[in-house]
């Protein structure tokens, strides 16, 4: 059988290894054959800091992103984002994220090393499905916690309006502060007020599943 040169596969093109640039593009095969050859090549970075799991999340192919999950024999080296902060911030990659929590449960805790935000805040930020959103939910049973600024998952979820939080099992109300002294319930009463200026009435331009959790807290009328 052919060997190829190790000193080629562990050449860098552009800060990346060869196996970055196949795990991007979501190769499995070919990375499964560099694997074989250089297994080391899995916790090598790119100028970004990024080992390949990064780059096999951003491919969205779940085969690759399975086979580089299985080479990670312990938990991810200590860095600013995790693997699973970039699940989150990725639109329905919920059998990426399966995969990953069922080899990394107590990756579910884990917060940014900078912000200090958890999972929830992070599929807030990326306005993911109702269906992650409750999957991350449901898998760690999270509780709403506040980030380096004091902000709730619900404190972002009311400024940039993202509905998917509204409608999930995480959805809660809160009057906790942040530093700034405004709690979530601010946030949607400048929320409703803008809508309104806006619109002619409340209901206009506002989802049924939005306009059903509103309606279950009694907060318009």
């Amino acid at each position: 059988p052919y060997d190829p040169p190790l000193s080629l596969l562990e050449e860098k093109w552009d800060g990346e290894s060869c196996l970055q640039l196949f795990a991007k593009a979501g190769a499995s095969q070919s990375c499964k054959l560099i694997l074989h050859y250089l297994p080391s090549l899995s916790r090598m970075e790119n100028t970004q800091g990024e080992t390949p799991i990064y780059q096999a999340i951003e491919s969205g192919d779940l085969e690759t992103f399975e086979l580089l999950a299985e080479t990670l024999d312990s938990g991810p080296s200590d860095r600013k984002e995790f693997p699973i902060h970039q699940l989150a911030l990725v639109k329905n990659p919920n059998d990426m994220l399966n995969t990953f929590l069922d080899k990394y449960p107590e990756e579910i805790e884990r917060k940014t090393g900078v912000t200090k935000r958890n999972l929830l805040t992070l599929s807030v930020f990326a306005d993911n499905s109702i269906l992650q959103t409750e999957l991350l939910a449901k898998k760690a049973k999270l509780q709403e916690e506040p980030d380096m600024y004091g902000n709730l998952p619900s404190h972002y979820a009311f400024a940039f309006f993202r509905s998917a939080f509204f409608v999930s099992p995480a959805f809660k109300l809160s009057k906790q502060e942040n530093l700034l002294g405004y709690s979530p319930l601010d946030f949607l009463d400048l929320l409703l007020e803008y809508h309104l200026s806006m619109h002619s009435d409340l209901e206009e331009g506002l989802s049924s599943e939005v306009l059903k959790v509103l309606s279950l807290y009694s907060l318009f009328g």
